[in-house]
């Protein structure tokens, strides 16, 4: 049987078991599974590829992501859920939890979609552009608001299985 080998070169090295390269240092690149790693850290497996990031049973599981001397972000796993979390400037800013709901602003949702913030708007843009906004002033007064100049808010309904239009809010006259 092939053995466990370790091969030096100028500026590469590679661990070898069973005749196979199975990790590879070239230059300032890792490579697991490939002989020519063309990033810091490259993966490369047939079929579908895991990497796995694993902490003891009671603590959290984090990938930290940080670019020069920005703040990190983190994206985690506390210690008691398998709930996806991530971290940025200081808070949680998105949860996403066991059943699938989603929190913005709130590690809690209590619906599919749950935003918790001052004012909270969804804001709909089509290429780059603004078109329509949904959400709640500081009157706390629901908020549709069409982006588009001269363009109408539509209601459509489902009329014995024919979407029809049940109201028409004209944009040109008030």
């Amino acid at each position: 049987p092939d053995e466990t080998q370790i091969d030096f070169e100028d500026d590469f090295i590679a661990l070898k078991t069973g005749g196979n390269q199975v990790l590879v240092v070239s230059g300032s690149f890792v490579g697991i599974g490939t002989n020519d790693p063309d990033n810091t850290l490259h993966v490369l497996s047939a079929g579908t590829t895991h990497i796995k990031v694993e902490s003891e049973a009671g603590y959290l599981a984090a990938l930290r992501i940080k670019a020069g001397g920005q703040t990190s972000a983190y994206v985690w796993v506390p210690a008691d859920t398998a709930d996806l979390r991530f971290y940025v400037n200081g808070a949680d800013r998105m949860h996403l939890d066991n059943d699938g709901k989603v929190g913005i602003g709130t590690t809690t949702p209590d619906e599919l979609l749950t935003l918790n913030a001052t004012e909270p708007n969804i804001q709909f843009q089509e290429g780059e552009s603004e078109r329509a906004k949904i959400g709640i002033n500081d009157s706390d007064n629901v908020v549709i608001h069409q982006q588009t100049s001269n363009k109408h808010i539509v209601f459509k309904v489902n009329d014995g299985g024919v979407t029809r239009e049940g109201m028409r809010i004209n944009g040109a006259v008030p």
